[in-house]
């Protein structure tokens, strides 16, 4: 079976899980709200008859099997509550499975995650990326047939990991600034930066990445918006102007493509710090 048919196939398949997790996920929603509901009358009742429970013994016990019956519905209610977490994961969740495509010939198989983000408009996403400069840092380029293109057999996987570089040269008056042929590394008064690669796999890109990480990374400057500043020549500012619905579809065509293992190096502090203004 072709790569075309093969993901066809199980795209149609996908929708069919997506549309039972969905089913199950309001089935479940409303046995949570029964739950709280029966939570809710039976303290209730409890606290209002307390003044007069307790005359004899049998009120006693009356009272502790009453208490019995609420843990049990309590608990319940708490058994209810985390499956709605789960199928909440599970519905919403860029991504909760794998396909491994071993083509004939291939050194080792392609990654391909499957999730919520197969089903989105991953046609806008790539509009975005595509528009934006996305590929002008995070593709390492190449010297082509018309000189300096983005290399897209390695597309937006960021900085070369292999790729031994000297230090960059000093600054000299009005040039502060300096860039590698391949466009992924920078360096300027902020240090040495290394563009990230955006690809999903799991260990070096954003395979562990949610959709709200990536919201927050580009809303708060920061790496998966609680980690360390993002340091130029990310266009974050710009970028905070994209809405949050326009972020899910980047966020949905980056989580599509092909999985490329690239470990970008951590940034390098400058020698000396700027000078504050």
């Amino acid at each position: 079976m072709s790569y075309d048919a093969t993901w066809q196939e199980e795209t149609a398949r996908l929708s069919r899980v997506l549309a039972e997790i969905h089913d199950q996920l309001d089935e479940a929603r409303a046995t949570l709200r029964h739950r709280k509901g029966q939570v809710i009358t039976a303290r209730a009742s409890m606290w209002e008859d307390l003044p007069h429970q307790i005359q004899d013994f049998e009120d006693l016990i009356e009272m502790t099997q009453n208490q019995i019956l609420l843990d049990a519905q309590e608990r319940e209610y708490r058994q209810a509550a985390a499956k709605v977490r789960r199928l909440e994961k599970m519905a919403y969740s860029p991504y909760f499975g794998r396909i491994d495509f071993l083509e004939e010939g291939a050194a080792r198989p392609e990654e391909i995650y499957i999730g919520i983000a197969s089903l989105t408009d991953q046609a806008r996403g790539e509009h975005l990326v595509s528009t934006s400069g996305c590929h002008d840092c995070h593709t390492p380029f190449k010297v082509g047939p018309n000189g300096p293109e983005p290399d897209m057999a390695r597309a937006l996987s960021g900085h070369p990991e292999g790729m031994e570089l000297p230090p960059p040269p000093a600054a000299v008056g009005p040039w502060t600034i300096a860039v590698t042929a391949t466009n992924t590394a920078w360096s300027g008064p902020w240090g040495v930066s290394f563009t990230a690669n955006l690809t999903p796999d799991r260990e070096t890109g954003l395979g562990e990445w949610t959709r709200d990480d990536f919201i927050q990374t580009i809303r708060t400057a920061r790496h998966r918006g609680r980690g360390r500043l993002l340091l130029p020549p990310m266009p974050v500012a710009a970028y905070d102007h994209f809405s949050d619905e326009e972020l899910e579809a980047i966020f949905a065509y980056l989580q599509s493509l092909p999985a490329l293992k690239n470990r970008v190096p951590d940034p390098i502090a400058p020698a000396t710090p700027p000078v504050q203004g």
